[in-house]
Formats: structure tokens, sequence, C-alpha cells
């Protein structure tokens, strides 16, 4: 695929605080209510054209004076682990997805469609890159300080202009023979696509380039009915262990309803990934399905509600690839990506 250096738009340092313009991508925001007056939430989730042009006009936003591509390191704590994941922004030419592009490997909510394209067309704007993973590293180095430097949540979020147009054109060779994977912003790049058929014109978008390997950090979504689930139902796809009364975490996916854990084990040996088999089990029962990261969290919904839920292991890059590559998509929210890349840092106006 190909990409391309831009001129990126950023919040003006000098007539901002950083920490109050910033926020997570607009899918994981309700309301903007909480937010500072010039929050990109603003902009971005209300598609406040109004605001937009006015910052634009009062040099809040600002535009970097030339093309580069842009470093983007984060630095943060899991599981007691000092971690960091870099990678970088550039522009990336919109390619209908399949193998030798680029590839989504989870279900997208059509309505989030629609709420993109509508931002497209009213504000002609990319406020977050698409995050896309590939194997294999590509090491870009930066020295120095950074051009923007913001604490959020407890992550350190830097970024780094490269305007060397040999390690530039390293990035565009190496981009160009690798295989892309979406992981967050399936939303961004189909409304790009879609825009792209009414504005031919439009041709490129904002998009995070990083490796699938051990800075790469994804957290299990656990699923949790507020109904009993049919054991023989469950029983059509996995085979399932004995009640136990404590949870064991394994390779499996494990199941609580009435104070008791099930281990659960594919049927299929050719299974791609366990929780494609259970979403055949859950089948027709999405209405009443939610999602939680946390464990206690799930354990706790299913005690005061006589549920049921299913506690997942994190999905592995390597599962992606093997899920993707087989032209298998994995449901909604199988994925969560830490931590988010950031709305309002780098931007690009087309």
């Amino acid at each position: 695929m190909q990409i391309k250096p831009f001129r990126g738009m950023f919040y003006n340092k000098a007539a901002v605080s950083m920490q109050d313009v910033v926020s997570p991508p607009w899918d994981v925001i309700s309301e903007s209510s909480g937010y500072a007056k010039y929050n990109i939430v603003h902009i971005d989730l209300n598609k406040d054209k109004r605001l937009f042009d006015q910052l634009l006009a009062d040099d809040i936003l600002i535009t970097d004076d030339r093309p580069a591509i842009y470093v983007y390191k984060q630095e943060y704590e899991w599981d007691g682990v000092s971690r960091q994941r870099t990678g970088f922004v550039a522009l990336i030419r919109l390619e209908s997805y399949g193998k030798n592009t680029i590839m989504p490997h989870e279900k997208i909510i059509p309505s989030h469609i629609q709420n993109r394209i509508d931002s497209l067309r009213t504000l002609k704007m990319n406020f977050s890159p698409v995050f896309a993973l590939h194997e294999g590293s590509i090491g870009i180095g930066v020295n120095g300080e950074p051009m923007l430097e913001v604490e959020h949540e407890g992550i350190s979020n830097k970024i780094w202009p490269i305007y060397d147009e040999d390690v530039i054109k390293s990035a565009q060779d190496e981009i160009s023979s690798r295989q892309l994977y979406v992981a967050d912003g399936h939303h961004r790049y189909g409304s790009g696509l879609r825009y792209m058929d009414e504005n031919p014109e439009a041709e490129y978008i904002l998009m995070y380039f990083t490796a699938m390997d051990e800075n790469l950090t994804i957290l299990p979504s656990h699923r949790v009915l507020d109904v009993r689930i049919d054991m023989d139902r469950v029983k059509l796809v996995f085979e399932v262990s004995e009640p136990g009364s404590k949870y064991l975490a394994s390779s499996t996916i494990t199941m609580y309803r009435d104070g008791f854990y099930y281990s659960l084990i594919p049927k299929d040996e050719s299974s791609l990934s366990g929780i494609i088999d259970l979403h055949t089990v859950l089948s027709g029962l999405e209405s009443n399905l939610s999602y939680t990261k946390d464990e206690a969290e799930a354990i706790d919904i299913v005690n005061k509600s006589n549920g049921t839920t299913f506690l997942v292991n994190a999905v592995t890059p390597g599962e992606i690839v093997r899920v993707c590559n087989a032209g298998v998509i994995f449901p909604q929210k199988a994925t969560y990506f830490y931590p988010k890349i950031l709305s309002g840092l780098v931007m690009y106006k087309f």
C-alpha cells in the first residue's frame, strides 16, 4: 500500500494546555460534557464546524510548515510492568480490503459508519488515525525532545516529526511490502472508502502503523449475558468440563453461572478462534449481551442477575493473522488494544 508524508495539524501548545484538548477516540465517548472548552471532542463528536473554523481562525489549530511522517511513542504501565509502544503516523492511500492490502479483523456497527461519513462531509478532517498493525519491525530513530508531549490518563504520549526524505522513503518501501491489519478504526477506514466514492480526490486517510510484537498490549473483553444460558446450547459447540468452585485461568474460555466455573474447549479441532465459536452459541442473544474488561465486574453482574458470563483470554496477534488470512471476521469487541491512540494530537485536514 502507498503512504506519504503530510503537513500535520496540531493544537498550538503556546495557546492551550495539551491536557485540555486531546481525548480518547470518538467511539469510546458518549457525550462531550465535562471536557474543556477547546477539546477536540466538541468538534469531532458534535461535528461542530463553527467551533472548528473559530480555532483555525484564532491559530489555536495550526499546521506544520512542511510534510512529514510523525513518530508516536506511548509509555504506560500494565500489570505492574512499564511498557512502551512506538509507531508512526502517515497518510495512506485508501484501498479496498483484501490480501496484499489491508484487512479488517472485527465486525462493525453500521450506524457508526454513517456517523463518520457525516463527520467527513461536514468537517473534511481526520481527527485521529486508523490504528493498523503489520508484522515485523520498521525502525525509525528519533533524537532530541518531542515536538508534542502530553500525559493522558496516566499514559505518556510523545510525537516527533520526521522530515528526512530518505527515512520517509524507507518507511514507504517497508509499508508497500507489508500486509496490514486494522486494529482500531474500522469505522473510520470504512467511512473513508465510502466518502472516496463520493469524492474521488479524498483518496488518503490518516493512519498509525505499529508492529505486532511484544510491545502490543491486547486486553480481553469478557462477555456477560443477563440470562441463564441453556447448557445444551453450549455443548453443541464446546466440550464442557465438570463444574468448579474456582476460576482457573487457562487457554480455554471459562463460563460462569450459578456460582460455578466451567472450562470450554471447542469441539471443532480446526477452530480458528474460541471467541468466534462462542458467538455461534450466543447468536440471537446479542440484545442480552454486554462487555467488560474487568473479570471481577463480570462475575459480580452475573451473581446479581442470575445470568451467565464468559471469561475470555485476550486475542493474540497470531490469532488475528490466522483468522484474517482465512477470510473470517471476529465478532464485535473481540479485542481491546491498549492504550488507545489519542484524538486531537496529530490531525489531517484534506
